[in-house]
């Protein structure tokens, strides 16, 4: 089985806010590249796996009063 993967490249903006994303077999991935930012606010992101931001190429990423299970910066990535 494949990870649910939501991918946000080439300076693209996503807003998670007041949300639940789940998966009931597969880990969650939520990539930015590209120069991308992602805000996520009041949410979960939950499943039986990990459940990861990894933030690639000069990306952003703001989590406020979240739960995710892990975080990572690449490539001069905040």
């Amino acid at each position: 089985q494949f990870p649910s993967k939501i991918l946000v490249q080439d300076e693209a903006r996503l807003n998670i806010v007041n949300s639940n994303i789940t998966s009931s077999n597969q880990e969650i991935f939520i990539w930015p590249e590209g120069s991308s930012r992602i805000y996520i606010e009041n949410s979960v992101i939950s499943g039986p796996k990990s459940c990861v931001v990894v933030t690639n190429g000069n990306s952003e990423v703001q989590i406020k009063n979240s739960c995710i299970d892990r975080v990572t910066a690449w490539v001069n990535s905040k």
